[in-house]
């Protein structure tokens, strides 16, 4: 039997990125002090998305602003000290409308809902074995769907809610396993289907995406999760793994690593929100008719190598502010030359 299991896409992934983190929150099983407020306002989100269609499903309808109001409710009821809030610039109410803005925007998207009675069950809970049959029990897996629907087709669609402020791009939603663990599950509750499509609504930007997984890709899958937890099963020393997300992680104050690394993120995030805040402004000015080019090239030039300074000297290629977020990227392949000269991605997300 699986020491550390059964395992999830979530447990795997805090593995890959923090073992330390995976020790605290799966093996010492030390409750969490503090509650992120983008994993809260998410839930909040997930929440009224699962009472809006448990309502379809009961026969009654249920309008926008009655929906706005189960939001509101869900989030009094949760809300706590406990909640944390890492962007020193925005406050809990900046979540708690953002959350309405991707509900609103949900609805102006799926209005009337009309695949709603196809709905086969939300919070779906998906608990299988990764093993060669049915009785190997080395590999447990579970999870949860958001929403899995019977399309028009009579493909399974497997429908997942997304509450980040970034868009990902096409390679991160590609290596998004989420939905194809989902899959491998449901293969096996609906072995007859025939085929199943794996959706993800990305909210904050009213973006849907689709994608299907040939059984190749399904197989690889397969064996890349049974060697990942065959990694996590053999661990014993479990190191803690700093980055920029020691800030957001539940348990930095009690892992002296995590501490010294928000220390140290501390101290340089004005530079760093500095940076981008000035790359803003340049945009923003270079979009005024009144603007001068030339100056405006003179500034973004020496601003660039500033940029690139404090890369080179910090390690991160992901700076961020109020603004929002700059992810620089250095020359493909930099050599001594290029890396002084080439030509760097700087691109701004919001």
């Amino acid at each position: 039997m699986a020491e550390y299991g059964p395992y999830s896409h979530s447990r795997i992934q805090c593995f890959k990125k923090c073992p330390r983190q995976f020790r605290f929150r799966y093996v010492d099983e030390i409750p969490s002090r503090r509650r992120g407020v983008e994993a809260f306002m998410g839930s909040r989100v997930h929440e009224t998305l699962e009472h809006l269609y448990r309502e379809f499903l009961e026969g009654r309808d249920v309008d926008l602003d009655a929906l706005i109001r189960w939001y509101h409710q869900c989030w009094d009821q949760a809300f706590g000290d406990d909640i944390h809030v890492v962007r020193e610039e925005r406050t809990p109410e900046d979540y708690r409308v953002l959350g309405v803005t991707c509900l609103k925007t949900y609805h102006d998207l799926h209005f009337p809902y009309a695949d709603a009675p196809r709905t086969l069950g939300l919070e779906l809970l998906v608990e299988f074995h990764l093993g060669e049959d049915d009785n190997n029990e080395a590999y447990p897996v579970r999870g949860y769907v958001d929403r899995l629907v019977r399309g028009e087709d009579d493909y399974l669609e497997i429908h997942d809610y997304k509450t980040s402020g970034r868009m990902p791009s096409q390679r991160d939603i590609d290596a998004d396993h989420q939905l194809a663990l989902y899959q491998l599950g449901l293969g096996k509750v609906f072995p007859e289907q025939v085929g199943t499509r794996l959706v993800w609504h990305y909210l904050v930007h009213g973006e849907t995406v689709v994608r299907e997984k040939t059984p190749a890709q399904l197989e690889a899958l397969v064996r890349a999760t049974r060697t990942a937890i065959d990694v996590i099963q053999k661990a014993r020393d479990f190191p803690a793994r700093t980055s920029a997300l020691c800030r957001w992680c539940d348990y930095h104050d009690i892992c002296p690593e995590g501490a010294r690394s928000v220390a140290s993120k501390s101290r340089s995030s004005r530079y760093e929100a500095g940076l981008v805040r000035h790359y803003s402004h340049i945009k923003e000015d270079a979009r005024r008719p009144e603007a001068d080019p030339g100056a405006l090239r003179f500034e973004a030039g020496l601003l660039k190598q500033n940029i690139r300074d404090y890369v080179v000297r910090s390690g991160r290629s992901v700076l961020e502010g109020e603004a929002g977020r700059l992810v620089v990227k250095p020359p493909e392949s930099p050599g001594p030359v290029q890396a002084e000269n080439g030509r760097w991605s700087i691109r701004l997300e919001s």
